[in-house]
């Protein structure tokens, strides 16, 4: 009996979180007493059981390479799929389940960004002088602070402040 392998949406394997636009499905077929596919039918459904499909291309002459498919995914919803694939001996093979999972797409980004306190500075200072541990001759660094996040300059501090004073 004949089997379906390397089945991909998209030429990926169960993408998630892709805008699938042109939705386009991939499938191989080895291990068949045919020698051609007669036709091809590719089931999307939103329950891996397919009770209730979204979409059927119903049999029809579909590229196994490259089968495009005009539907039109909802953002963020997982999708499961399968390909039956009927050959030129009267063969009828079915994939494994497969899925993909649409991203965002068109719905706009909303979210509560991280940034700093605003009793906090936003731009290089430096405060203080420190060696490195652990040197036996200890070389001078300067401390800064960037963007809330803390820095640690090693090497001469005068090569830095020079730096930073035209970055200013």
């Amino acid at each position: 009996m004949g089997e379906i392998y390397a089945a991909k949406t998209n030429h990926i394997t169960n993408p998630v979180g892709y805008a699938l636009k042109p939705l386009v499905f991939s499938w191989k077929v080895k291990g068949c007493k045919g020698q051609e596919q007669r036709h091809a039918r590719i089931m999307i459904s939103k329950e891996p059981t397919f009770t209730t499909l979204c979409f059927d291309t119903g049999e029809a002459a579909l590229d196994s390479r490259a089968a495009r498919v005009e539907f039109d995914p909802q953002p963020c919803t997982r999708y499961y799929w399968k390909v039956l694939v009927a050959t030129d001996a009267a063969e009828t093979i079915e994939s494994d389940v497969q899925f993909f999972e649409t991203a965002k797409m068109e719905e706009p980004w909303t979210a509560q960004w991280i940034t700093c306190d605003s009793s906090q500075q936003r731009h290089p200072i430096f405060s203080k002088r420190i060696s490195r541990p652990g040197q036996l001759h200890a070389q001078g660094c300067i401390f800064a602070v960037w963007d809330c996040t803390k820095h640690i300059f090693w090497g001469k501090p005068a090569k830095y402040r020079a730096k930073s004073a035209t970055s200013i």
